[in-house]
């Protein structure tokens, strides 16, 4: 994979980064039941929150708030 410059290189990035991760059961019980997160919704908000940082776009509160109780 080439450098992040797209929100669709992160996409593709965090879409097999995730799916590895919940493939792992040593670590998956913590997205699934300790943050009971439902990863396909999910995935597009991680994927904005995220691209703010890669594509240099200024981190909104609100969208960094959700992030925060985790």
């Amino acid at each position: 994979m080439s450098d992040i410059q797209t929100r669709e290189d992160l996409h593709l990035l965090m879409s097999e980064f995730y799916l590895k991760l919940l493939a792992d059961s040593k670590i998956s019980y913590i997205f699934i039941k300790v943050a009971k997160i439902d990863l396909v919704p999910h995935l597009e908000e991680l994927v904005d929150f995220w691209n703010k940082f890669f594509l240099k776009e200024a981190c909104t509160e609100k969208m960094c708030s959700k992030f925060t109780p985790i």
